[in-house]
C-alpha cells in the first residue's frame, strides 16, 4: 500500500488519481492528516503534501527508513487559484513520480478530464493548433502525439456539430442501470446485474414504450446523436442489445444521426458476441464479423 498524507482534503481525488497512474497495481491511500493513521508498507515511498497560500511543499520518504528521498519546495503559487494552484501540483507530482519509477505518461497529468474538451474549446476561443499543443504539452505534461490526437479529434467534433440542427433536433439518451458491481466512486443509478438480472427483460420492455412516446412525441423533429449509458450498457446480454437497437431503428428516423455511441467502460461485462452486435455491419445489415479464429 502507498499512501499520501495532505494538510488539508483539497486536491484528494487529484492526487490520488496521479499516483494511482504510476503505481496501477498498489492500493493507494490518500487523505487528510489526522484522519487516519496509516503508512505505506515497508519498501513502498509515502508521500507528504503541505498546502500553503502561496507555497506547495512535496516530501517523499521510503519505508520503512523514513528518511527523505525527494523533496520539491515551490514559492509564489496563488491559492486562491484554484485550477493553475492544482496544476502546478499536478506538474510537481509528476515530476517527482516519473523521475522515481522511469515511466513517462503519455496524457501527461491529464486524469479525469476529457482532453479534447480542452482542445475544442481553446480552438473555439480562437486558438491555433501550435497553441493548443504547446498548452496541453506545457500545462498538463501531454506527449506531442496525444496533444495531436486531442486537436484532430476537436476538429473532428466541429465538424459534426457544424451538421446538427440546432433549432429543430434532438439528442437521444438511454440510460442502463446496471453494471457488473458498483464502483464506490459512482455517482449514477446503478445495480449489480448479478442481483438484477431477472428484472433486464422487464427494464427494456418499459425502455421500448418510452421509445415509442419519443416516436410520436418527436416525429416532426431530427435526431442528431443516440447515446446508450448506464450504468454499463454492456452488462445486456447480446441479444438484449439486438433487441433494443433493433427497435430504435425500427421506431425513429436514423438517415440524419450523426452519432451513436453505447458505453462499453467495463473490460469484464464485453463479449466478441456483444462487440459483434455493436458492429457498424451489424446495426445496419447485420452481418457477422469474420469468426478469426486466430485472435
Amino acid at each position: 500500500m502507498i499512501v499520501v498524507k495532505c494538510s488539508e482534503d483539497n486536491f484528494i481525488y487529484d492526487i490520488h488519481s496521479l499516483v494511482k497512474a504510476f503505481y496501477p497495481s498498489e492500493e493507494v491511500k490518500v487523505f487528510a492528516m489526522g484522519q487516519k493513521d496509516l503508512t505505506s508498507d515497508d519498501g513502498r515511498v509515502e508521500l507528504t503534501v503541505n498546502y500553503g497560500k502561496d507555497t506547495l511543499k512535496i516530501e517523499v520518504i521510503m519505508r520503512p527508513e523514513n528518511e527523505p528521498v525527494k523533496t520539491v519546495d515551490i514559492n509564489g503559487l496563488d491559492y486562491s487559484n484554484r485550477t493553475d494552484y492544482k496544476n502546478s501540483l499536478k506538474r510537481s507530482l509528476y515530476g517527482i513520480l516519473s523521475e522515481m519509477t522511469g515511466t513517462v505518461l503519455p496524457w501527461g497529468t491529464l486524469t479525469g478530464i476529457r482532453p479534447t474538451k480542452i482542445a475544442k474549446s481553446m480552438i473555439d476561443g480562437g486558438a491555433s493548433d501550435d497553441e493548443v499543443m504547446a498548452y496541453m504539452r506545457d500545462v498538463y505534461l501531454c506527449s506531442d502525439e496525444k496533444a495531436r490526437l486531442s486537436v484532430e479529434i476537436a476538429h473532428y467534433e466541429n465538424s459534426i456539430l457544424a451538421d446538427i440542427d440546432y433549432e429543430n433536433g434532438y439528442s437521444l439518451y438511454i440510460g442502463i442501470p446496471f453494471c457488473p458491481s458498483t464502483c464506490l466512486y459512482c455517482s449514477f443509478t446503478s445495480y449489480p446485474i448479478g442481483v438484477y438480472r431477472g428484472v433486464v427483460d422487464e427494464y427494456i420492455a418499459s425502455v421500448k414504450k418510452e421509445i415509442d412516446y419519443v416516436a410520436d412525441s418527436f416525429s416532426n423533429k431530427t435526431l442528431d446523436t443516440v447515446y446508450i449509458g448506464g450504468g454499463t450498457p454492456t452488462t445486456l446480454e447480446a441479444n438484449q442489445l439486438r433487441e433494443l437497437i433493433t427497435y430504435l431503428k425500427e421506431r425513429l428516423d436514423f438517415t440524419k444521426v450523426k452519432e451513436f455511441t453505447v458505453e462499453a467502460g467495463r473490460a469484464d461485462s464485453i463479449t466478441r458476441e456483444k462487440l459483434e452486435t455493436l458492429s457498424l455491419d451489424a446495426f445496419m445489415s447485420e452481418i457477422k464479423l469474420n469468426d478469426d479464429k486466430s485472435g
